[in-house]
């Protein structure tokens, strides 16, 4: 077995190759790391009143601020130029239970409107649109 290894260790020294190219892999890969190339945007948002949502954000890779406007009752969205392409954008938002009416749970939503916005809807049980948002979390995912 000992000659066996020697061996090896010898062609690769002949060779010039890396441990890496022989097997397919990378410093990176072999170390653990992932490259990940889709653009993410980590947030979480509140709203009172007729008031817009503010964000406060976790991480932003899409390139610009995103710009959350209530469009109507328990409707935002979140602008941003040119930045959710079609059929690559995921939008993930998760609300939470009502705090001042803990009997009632909120249905909520998310998707990708155009290139340029990403909305957010929140309904009350039995889908009546709601306004007050508590610290809800927004993610927007835009693939290669």
């Amino acid at each position: 077995m000992k000659k066996l290894i020697l061996t090896f260790i010898l062609l690769l020294s002949v060779a010039s190759v890396s441990f890496g190219q022989v097997w397919g892999t990378t410093a990176k890969h072999q170390a653990g790391f992932k490259t990940h190339t889709e653009k993410v945007y980590i947030g979480l948002l509140t709203q009172s009143g007729t008031g817009n949502p503010v964000a406060t954000v976790i991480k932003n890779t899409l390139g610009g601020d995103v710009i959350w406007t209530r469009t109507s009752t328990g409707n935002y969205t979140g602008t941003l130029v040119g930045a959710f392409t079609e059929n690559k954008t995921v939008v993930i938002y998760s609300s939470s239970i009502i705090p001042s009416d803990l009997g009632s749970l909120k249905n909520s939503g998310g998707g990708r409107t155009n290139d340029n916005e990403v909305y957010v809807l929140q309904y009350k049980e039995g889908l009546t649109p709601m306004d007050g948002i508590t610290g809800d979390t927004i993610e927007i995912r835009v693939y290669p």
